[in-house]
């Protein structure tokens, strides 16, 4: 026969077997499809994954800062400098920035009304612009300020907490001054403060600028991403530890009246700038979050060429991403791969069914006079009718499907409930190719294995079949082995990624693909029990079963290999579910672990930076524990300390204060960070009730102690420590330590500072200023403490 006339026969056979054929195509577009969505679903998922990692982190800290101190406003320096780190803000980072705005702040200014006299204490305000922050404000009251230029008053709006502290309302004309005097002070560090030295000031020069409050503004939206620092920076008044400062008043103004109203007349005056950039979460995707991560670096970098810095958590955010990235998604393309392989496995399924349909067919051919490869040929036109079309449409196909994916109560969160962004890659028309080739493979080999069979081995092969050539030479319990040996290690390293010697996570192929293996090892003991569970069924069951029965376990047993694939392909898939759904709590338990390491409790709320904390930590977690859906609360307290030595210490730690009882409660604690648990952690850091104290008894209303020291000592302060009956500690100043180096007694006033008796006293303290030389003092004299009452 021909060539051609065996084509034609075995395409009018294949077109006999319509059924067959669907199936054999639905495998093929389903291998082709799968393998091309691990390049797709993975590109998706990273990109999805890294812009809602920006996104929740420009949450909270919402982009780059890049700030310059001491620039001044209108000189040529200035606003090069001004212009130059623009002009590197646009080049590093411009190409993936949604928006900027320039903050610039001007020093303190004493607000006073105009004819009243000089006096420590004042108001201070603090004018600052922002350009664009009009759009994100509330008139209350008045108007918002207008430009205003050389000479003329400067406009200022002021928020209502200031308006009410300070006394002040739109319309009302004030001073901004400023005093400087020949006086050194010493910015103090301790609380309370040691009283100032004593100074005569030689020569004062006095500043005054008028100003006009125009009007009352609050900010719309507290969380808007606008406001770069907490709202309350903006808006709300606060003190410094400074002697005679009052509190300070920050008030907006028109950033052209800071730099060509008050600059042009002050053009050297110095103001602190900075240039705030909110990151487009959307524009930045796997292909350049790197260069996004090198660009913030270079901007820091050029900042401080120009004598600033530059801040952003977002560089954080992207190097972490990277690291994390391909851990993430490595094992989802592994499972997209083990679906491929059971999608292959079916149609190597259908095609063994297709061949052995057509064994006849093909040994009447090779009776005919039908080469090998003519059969072979026959096989692949069939392949490649199938594959081609596959390959061309299985990237589409694909693509719109993860695309899909964002509309599914799933993704709601990070998708937004659209479309999910996706590409299509070169590669994945190479991985649809490597589904379609195996494909081609799958039905191949069944064609060339019974097409080298004559027809007399083709009947007792169909009558008698013979084991395959995995069982006869024990190939399947080798790789049971080699599935066991990998589960081992597994098991002993707890993780398939372990650190990498250049950083970062490592990963062994082997190890990612246990899972594959441990399948594959399983089907193959199927492939050699299934037959012998058979027999044994057979023999037990023919004795009592009827005709029917008896012939069809005959049958089955007598060839088992049709009925095997279906169960194994069951299992396959089963298998593969299991591992599916064992990685999604995995990954549930690894988000949670990883929030709950980061925060440390369920919610966990920050004050301020050097913020005070004002009242007793017992009351304060009651009220937050009555607010409704909080069960516990704790304050922790973080504080700088330092070893006890003689002027400044050189030797500085942190301090963190907890409640052991508490927090063993409300901390996030997993059980294989400690053989103990964590209540047991904590009893070793419980305190005494109290600091032992010396018992003061009555109603006390002052301390004394006698104190003999010299004059070198007539810097240092001595303060007596002591508790009251409700558990509060304070000071009271007994005065200073150099007392002529004879004996006097130095008294502690305790009336009006809210003491409750019983009282004892707890120790006697001694400061001095922290910028005093560290030096040999001589010795002081302390005797006598007493109580008055």
């Amino acid at each position: 026969m021909t060539f051609f006339a065996i084509l034609r026969l075995g395409l009018r056979q294949s077109l006999a077997s319509k059924r067959m054929l669907a199936l054999l195509a639905l495998g093929v577009f389903v291998s082709a499809t799968l393998l091309a969505s691990a390049p797709i679903y993975a590109r998706a998922m990273a990109d999805l994954g890294l812009t809602f990692t920006v996104r929740e982190e420009l949450r909270s800290q919402p982009g780059t800062q890049v700030l310059a101190d001491n620039v001044s406003l209108a000189t040529s320096r200035g606003e090069t400098l001004r212009a130059a780190v623009e002009r590197r803000i646009d080049e590093r980072i411009g190409w993936f920035r949604a928006s900027q705005s320039r903050y610039t702040q001007l020093g303190r200014f004493g607000v006073a009304r105009p004819g009243d006299p000089q006096h420590p204490g004042l108001f201070q305000a603090q004018p600052q612009s922002i350009t664009g922050y009009e759009a994100h404000v509330r008139v209350v009251s008045g108007s918002l300020p207008q430009p205003t230029g050389p000479g003329q008053p400067l406009q200022l709006a002021i928020s209502s907490q200031e308006a009410t502290v300070a006394k002040l309302k739109a319309g009302d004309a004030i001073e901004l001054r400023e005093n400087f005097d020949t006086c050194e002070r010493i910015l103090p560090n301790t609380d309370p403060p040691p009283p100032p030295p004593p100074c005569d000031p030689t020569a004062t020069v006095s500043f005054a600028l008028p100003a006009l409050i125009t009007g009352v503004i609050e900010p719309l939206d507290p969380n808007d991403q606008f406001w770069m620092r907490p709202v309350g920076s903006y808006f709300v008044p606060f003190r410094l530890d400074i002697p005679d400062v009052g509190p300070i008043l920050p008030m907006f103004t028109d950033e052209r009246s800071i730099l060509e109203g008050f600059g042009a007349d002050h053009p050297e005056y110095r103001a602190n700038f900075a240039w705030h950039v909110i990151a487009q979460p959307s524009v930045l995707n796997r292909n350049n979050f790197q260069l996004a991560r090198r660009d913030i670096d270079g901007l820091s970098a050029d900042a401080q060429l120009l004598g600033g810095w530059a801040f952003s958590p977002l560089g954080g955010t992207l190097a972490h991403y990277g690291v994390s990235a391909d851990y993430q998604q490595t094992p989802l393309t592994l499972l997209l791969l083990e679906i491929t392989a059971i999608a292959l496995f079916y149609v190597g399924l259908v095609a063994a069914i297709v061949v052995e349909r057509q064994a006849g067919e093909i040994a009447l051919f090779r009776s005919r006079g039908a080469s090998l490869g003519q059969i072979a040929a026959i096989s692949l036109g069939q392949g490649l009718g199938l594959g081609l079309p596959a390959i061309v449409l299985a990237p589409f196909i694909a693509a719109g499907t993860t695309a899909l994916l964002g509309l599914t109560p799933v993704f709601a969160d990070a998708s937004g409930g659209e479309l999910l962004p996706v590409t299509i890659p070169a590669f994945s028309f190479a991985a649809a190719a490597a589904g379609a080739g195996l494909s081609l493979v799958a039905l191949l080999l069944p064609a060339i294995v019974v097409a080298r069979r004559s027809a007399a081995n083709q009947r007792r092969v169909e009558t008698r079949p013979g084991p395959s050539l995995i069982h006869r030479y024990y190939l399947d319990l080798v790789f049971v082995a080699v599935a066991a040996l990998v589960l081992y290690e597994v098991r002993q390293r707890q993780s398939v990624f372990v650190p990498s010697a250049a950083g970062g996570l490592g990963s062994d192929p082997l190890l990612l693909a246990s899972p594959a293996l441990l399948i594959g090892a399983a089907s193959a003991l199927v492939l050699r029990l299934y037959p012998i569970v058979l027999r044994v069924v057979a023999k037990v069951a023919l004795p009592a079963a009827g005709l029917s029965v008896a012939l069809a376990l005959t049958q089955v047993v007598r060839n088992s290999k049709q009925y095997t694939r279906l169960t194994l392909l069951l299992l396959m898939a089963v298998a593969v579910g299991a591992f599916a759904a064992s990685y999604a709590s995995t990954t549930n338990r690894s988000y949670s672990d990883r929030a709950g390491y980061q925060t440390g409790a369920d919610l966990r709320v920050a004050a301020p930076t050097n913020s005070r904390f004002v009242g007793m930590a017992r009351a304060f977690d009651k009220s937050i524990s009555s607010i409704g859906g909080v069960e516990t609360a704790t304050t922790v307290i973080r504080a700088d300390g330092g070893v006890a030595s003689i002027g400044a210490t050189n030797k500085p730690f942190q301090v963190l204060g907890v409640d052991p009882a508490a927090a063993a409660k409300v901390l996030w604690w997993r059980s294989d960070f400690a053989s103990t648990g964590l209540g047991p952690l904590l009893d070793s850091l419980s305190a005494p009730a109290v600091i032992p104290g010396r018992p003061l008894t009555g109603d006390v209303r002052s301390i004394s102690a006698w104190v003999k020291g010299e004059k070198d000592l007539h810097q240092m302060t001595l303060w007596a420590r002591y508790r009251d009956a409700t558990g509060r500690y304070d000071v009271a100043e007994l005065g200073m330590a150099d007392t002529g180096g004879v004996w006097r007694q130095l008294t502690a006033s305790l009336v009006g500072r809210g003491a409750t008796s019983p009282i004892s006293l707890v120790s006697i303290a001694i400061t001095m200023p922290p910028n005093l030389a560290s030096t040999v003092y001589p010795p002081l004299l302390i005797d006598d403490i007493t109580a008055t009452t």
